[in-house]
């Protein structure tokens, strides 16, 4: 992060944690502090309680502890801790300009930006991983519950000591001009070009285009069978059920990859733009002397935000059974009261819930 910007408590290493960007324009200082107050509250309010359904829909019911609902759910918990914790410490910053909180969580806060940032992004790479061996390569090892605890264990002790450990020995808690700060200014300019390059390789572009490689070949495999099932039903003479359940199980999965796919793209349109600020920041210092400069950065900052709000609204429009999940806990009713009233005149049960 700029050393040169008002965010007393972020880090020196990234820019994507500089979400206070000091903003110079048409708006007068009340003004960003109102906006600002504003808009991290709803951001804490919205996703506390949005965030926090995701996680307590899968703690009631057991049978969706599936594999990829493990690593949505550890999505969820990073931007609960967001909303919690992080949002607040925005608003207070707007109305105190410092660092209030003491040296301890100085040294735990500061770093711990970039490990929630770098979780959601290996967390979306394990769900694409995962749903290319269930379909790509249905015949290899099943993930199972256990492997998925193990791996989401690694993935945050990984982005700990790949991302936050390092900038624990720059971070300082000092005064300055009267204002007590929580800043890693003594990191290195040599080193930090390194490692603001290392992060945006290894926690951006790599699982970027891997994520998007495996859902490529998702779809093209889901679109060969859906192809061959066409076939089948034309030619064959299967009974006519069986051909109808395999079609569905199908679309089924269709519309799990649709959800994923449409996840991992708001991540990345929310995520991306921040770390390109990242990079100007680091390699290209003049273009933030531009005045529309503070209009693009406070923007991507909003971006930055909104990203941990979106998860719940997403999974609720696109996933029957979160969406039973969330109408359950709000009236205190289980999953099979939903089942029982999806069952059509004909005796068979619905098939439109999509199963993750």
């Amino acid at each position: 992060m700029s050393s040169n910007h008002s965010t007393n408590y972020s880090t020196n290493a990234t820019a994507i944690n500089n979400t206070s960007p000091s903003f110079t324009g048409a708006l007068a200082p009340e003004d960003i502090k109102l906006i600002a107050t504003v808009f991290f509250s709803l951001v804490s309010s919205l996703g506390t309680v949005g965030n926090f359904l995701v996680i307590l829909t899968l703690v009631r019911w057991v049978d969706m502890r599936t594999p990829c609902n493990l690593f949505i759910a550890n999505i969820s918990f990073t931007d609960l801790i967001v909303s919690l914790v992080m949002a607040p410490l925005r608003i207070i910053e707007q109305h105190t300009g410092g660092w209030i909180f003491g040296e301890v969580l100085c040294y735990v806060i500061a770093p711990l930006q970039d490990t929630l940032a770098s979780a959601s992004v290996l967390s979306h790479t394990a769900i694409a991983l995962e749903r290319y061996r269930a379909i790509v390569a249905p015949f290899k090892p099943r993930l199972n519950k256990r492997k998925v605890k193990i791996s989401i264990l690694f993935i945050w002790i990984g982005c700990y000591l790949g991302t936050s450990f390092p900038l624990l020995f720059f971070v300082k808690h000092e005064l300055r001009n009267g204002v007590t700060t929580c800043l890693a200014s003594q990191f290195p300019k040599e080193d930090r070009y390194i490692f603001s390059l290392y992060l945006v390789v290894f926690f951006i572009l790599i699982p970027l285009v891997c994520q998007v490689c495996c859902y490529i070949m998702v779809i093209r495999v889901l679109r060969r069978k859906d192809a061959i099932q066409d076939h089948r039903e034309s030619t064959s003479t299967t009974a006519e059920i069986q051909i109808q359940t395999s079609k569905q199980r199908v679309r089924t999965k269709k519309r799990l990859i649709r959800m994923l796919v449409v996840l991992m793209l708001i991540f990345q349109l929310c995520y991306l733009p921040r770390a390109f600020i990242m990079l100007i920041y680091e390699f290209a210092r003049p273009l933030t002397t531009h005045e529309a400069f503070p209009y693009v950065n406070i923007s991507t900052m909003l971006l930055f935000y909104v990203k941990h709000v979106i998860n719940p609204l997403v999974l609720y429009c696109m996933s029957r059974d979160y969406r039973d999940g969330f109408i359950g806990l709000c009236m205190c009713r289980t999953l099979q009261d939903f089942s029982l009233q999806a069952v059509p005149e004909s005796g068979k049960k619905s098939s439109n819930k999509t199963r993750l």
